[in-house]
């Protein structure tokens, strides 16, 4: 059963303009969990809601925009047959990342072999996140038209798929970790999310059942982290810098998901929204953070030893809309944290 040992890793999103560069960052300080950056100052179509959506059937594009829309599915059978197609003959290409929506991800693939990674970790939008924001041409989410409810779980989880296969051809004996963002659900309960507790676990294990690695979710606001914990997900990424009290709200839950090899990334490392906190933090005030974090749940009833064990260090979001400075800052606070928790800790 893996075990990360407080190894450090990284949401997804930078604000660089080139795929070199945030890539060399990721590898000098997250070298044992990396993972590829998406870069949406390259592009609008490296944003998260229109990244994986290249072939998705019935999506339309106003470039005026930016952004992305469904068809009535009636207007799109023959782009929908064609996906149902490929997706029954597994055919994991068809599902692929192109360049010109992930620039950064060939260049990591490249440069990671160079590494020694212990975990390698990818990420996607998650179906509720994608389904949830963009709707169909009626202005209806799409997550609520059946059809296309199934073919966003569907092309998502195969995306998932894909990565992990591409992964596996350069370290074939490396396990995986691919995450499923989900900022979405941090809605749920409010007037904003029209789905029951049932509809999101069962939607979010059809998504992550078809890859056969680690999968995780990242939700950056709070939850009901008890409906995230009925589903078949391995490691919960969560705002742990502004969010700690809505994860102990959870501590039965979180000793469960614990006891049975569930992984916490703690995305203790302040980021995005909060950009004065960067400023302020130092390694040790991270670490003592972290520590009181660790302390709470163990005051809960979890096993300290199990937690520190199953632990991730990790920014608390993703790094886009910050300046190259911070962001530098961010990723080096990040290695500092968990490069000092394994020499205090003997991992």
């Amino acid at each position: 059963m893996f075990k990360p040992y407080c190894a450090c890793t990284g949401v997804g999103s930078f604000p660089h303009l080139d795929a070199h560069s945030p890539t060399r960052l990721i590898l000098n300080n997250c070298p044992e969990i990396p993972f590829w950056p998406q870069l949406p100052q390259v592009s609008y179509l490296e944003d998260m809601l229109m990244q994986y959506t290249e072939k998705m059937p019935g999506i339309r594009v106003n470039e005026e925009k930016k952004e992305a829309y469904f068809l009535r599915p009636e207007k799109a059978v023959e782009e929908i047959e064609s996906f149902y197609l490929n997706f029954s003959d597994g055919n994991l290409d068809w599902f692929e990342l192109s360049e010109n929506r992930a620039s950064a991800f060939n260049v990591f693939l490249q440069e990671v072999k160079k590494k020694n990674p212990i975990l390698l970790k990818g990420q996607v939008c998650g179906p509720i996140t994608l389904g949830g924001s963009l709707k169909t041409e009626d202005n209806i989410p799409a997550i609520y038209d059946e059809n296309y409810r199934d073919i966003i779980t569907k092309y998502l989880g195969m995306n998932a798929k894909w990565q992990e296969e591409k992964f596996k051809e350069i370290f074939p004996d490396v396990p995986t970790l691919i995450f499923f963002d989900e900022p979405l659900l941090s809605t749920y309960g409010s007037v904003c999310m029209n789905l029951g507790k049932d509809e999101i676990v069962e939607i979010l294990n059809d998504c992550m059942s078809h890859i056969s690695g680690l999968k995780g979710i990242h939700i950056c606001g709070g939850c009901d982290w008890s409906m995230i914990m009925d589903t078949v997900v391995n490691v919960i990424h969560f705002d742990a810098y502004s969010h700690l009290q809505n994860f102990l709200n959870y501590s039965r839950e979180t000793q469960r998901f614990l006891d049975k090899g569930g992984i916490i990334s703690w995305g203790i490392v302040p980021s995005g929204a909060q950009t004065d906190r960067i400023e302020k933090e130092n390694t040790q005030s991270i670490i003592s953070k972290f520590e009181e974090c660790v302390d709470a749940l163990s005051r809960s009833g979890s096993n300290r030893d199990l937690i520190l064990q199953n632990s991730i260090i990790a920014p608390s979001c993703g790094l886009k809309t910050l300046t190259i400075d911070l962001t530098e800052k961010v990723m080096h606070l990040t290695k500092n944290v968990s490069n000092n928790l394994k020499e205090r800790y003997n991992f």
